[in-house]
């Protein structure tokens, strides 16, 4: 009785001891964060188990109701034309309830932010990306909004990564022309909320940039749509421009317009190092812009 007793103790003991293991490891599994880095090796796109444990994360309370069928079918027709992206496309297209129309918008339309519009849904608006340092090796750096540092950063009806490229246009004629490298888009975009520079329905005001780049030590002015001044401005300092639909956008966006060839005007897109690649002709972009402001140290 007293041995058996002990048998049927310890195995109890080996019970409780495999169900904590149990529920210790599906509480991390559906806490602990998964990089948008991973995503960039091709792995996610060949691995069952990282869309598996991914899948395990949703929630009743993520579904957006603001996509369905539609836009599934558009995930799935552009999965089958990019197969190296098809891993991603098809998981957002079976679970398409927990992303935005915009999410699934900028995926279909820009893969460069596929990683990061894949684990928008996983990811809480936060605080991140405070304490970066911008590289300063080059004249006016290229500065992603999307960049992982700061990309989840919380920025008026979203994140940086989406709703930051004004914040961001900032840190890079900041970082660029005064050689603060503590100017980095979080910064700049708590700068802006705290102090009026972010309007909800509206998004980043345009007096950022001339009130509120002197916060920077920037001296910011308006400029009228004319290439010789656009010229003009980019010696010595950088222009940003407020886009129109068109080539960099479908509703509203912000560029920076640092130099000239002689024949083509260079840009740094935050949404698209593609694009920020190119070179634009005045023709190319004048119809394209709303606005411009010319920026330059103090």
């Amino acid at each position: 009785m007293h041995t058996k007793a002990k048998r049927t103790g310890h195995a109890g003991e080996v019970i409780v001891v495999a169900a904590l293991a149990l529920a210790v490891a599906m509480i991390l599994l559906l806490t602990t964060p998964i990089s948008p880095a991973a995503a960039e090796t091709g792995a996610p796109d060949t691995d069952d188990r990282f869309f598996t444990d991914l899948a395990n994360r949703i929630v009743p309370g993520m579904n957006l109701g603001e996509c369905g069928p539609e836009q599934a079918g558009e995930l799935q027709a552009l999965a089958d034309s990019r197969p190296e992206e098809a891993g991603r496309l098809n998981f957002m297209a079976a679970h398409v309830e927990i992303y935005s129309e915009e999410a699934v918008r900028t995926a279909l339309k820009n893969p460069e932010k596929l990683d990061f519009i894949l684990m928008l849904p996983f990811q809480t608006p936060d605080d991140s990306g405070l304490d970066a340092r911008i590289d300063l090796t080059e004249g006016i750096p290229y500065i992603s909004q999307f960049d992982s540092r700061w990309a989840y950063h919380a920025y008026g009806s979203g994140v940086i990564g989406m709703t930051g490229c004004g914040p961001t246009c900032l840190a890079m004629a900041v970082a660029g022309l005064t050689g603060n490298a503590d100017a980095n888009p979080a910064r700049i975009a708590d700068f802006a909320e705290a102090n009026g520079y972010y309007a909800a329905g509206t998004g980043t005001m345009w007096s950022l940039f001339t009130e509120g780049a002197a916060a920077f030590g920037l001296v910011g002015s308006e400029l009228p749509l004319d290439e010789n001044v656009i010229r003009a401005a980019i010696d010595g300092g950088v222009v940003v421009a407020s886009m129109l639909p068109g080539d960099f956008t479908d509703t509203g966006h912000f560029i920076v317009i640092y130099a000239y060839d002689g024949q083509n005007f260079h840009v740094h897109d935050p949404n698209s190092a593609e694009l920020s690649s190119r070179t634009w002709s005045y023709s190319d972009l004048a119809g394209q812009i709303a606005n411009l402001w010319s920026l330059r140290a103090a």
